[in-house]
């Protein structure tokens, strides 16, 4: 009996750690805000040539995209190439436009936590160019990184893990999970337990009887 019960304690004690370990492998961590701004306005920085605007270092719209496809979706990073820049002999130019929104640092700003693979932000911007205006940026983390899904809603809807989850009503802030997240390592360790116990006390009435 007490081998029985030593083995049974194993047996649970490895399948809690399995469980822990996977739903620790589900936790991205949050999206590396500040990096992922340098970067971007890194790849927007132009340069004078002939009192004309243009990329700097890029010498196509293909190339801008795929470096803009670097930290965000494709269908960002094609919308932004195309409304931002031109090719034009061999050159990319920057079509003419007003400043950007981008996050300011040194004043604070809404962070939610949508889901695991899903980071919502908002800062209202100041100054008069940008006056009511809000800056808005979805995280999301694919392929294992974490990329802009969307900016200052330029897209029609946010795909996350190839589903949308735009309008979702469950955000929390922080690190809590929403209220609809299930927790299902948790309810396989409360049902092994269960038939553990029963396992034991059924032992324990047949060695009574005999």
């Amino acid at each position: 009996m007490g081998r029985l019960l030593s083995a049974l304690v194993i047996i649970t004690g490895v399948l809690f750690m399995g469980f822990q370990n996977t739903a620790l492998a589900q936790d991205h961590g949050e999206p590396p805000v500040k990096e992922l701004e340098a970067q971007f306005n890194e790849f927007l920085k132009v340069e004078n040539e002939e009192s004309v605007l243009i990329s700097k270092g890029h010498d196509t719209m293909e190339e801008l995209e795929q470096v803009f496809g670097q930290i965000m979706v494709p269908e960002l990073a094609e919308i932004y190439v195309d409304s931002k820049f031109k090719e034009v002999d061999g050159k990319v130019m920057v079509l003419p436009q007003d400043g950007r929104l981008k996050i300011d640092f040194n004043r604070e700003y809404d962070f939610t936590k949508v889901n695991e693979n899903h980071y919502k932000l908002s800062q209202a911007a100041t100054g008069d160019l940008y006056e009511g205006r809000t800056l808005k940026i979805d995280y999301i983390y694919e392929s294992g990184e974490w990329i802009f899904g969307n900016r200052n809603d330029i897209l029609p809807e946010v795909h996350v893990d190839g589903d949308t989850d735009e309008g979702t009503t469950d955000e929390t802030e922080g690190d809590q999970l929403p209220d609809t997240a299930t927790f299902f390592p948790t309810y396989i360790m409360v049902g092994v337990g269960v038939m553990l116990v029963g396992a034991l006390l059924l032992l324990a009435r047949k060695r009574s009887n005999a």
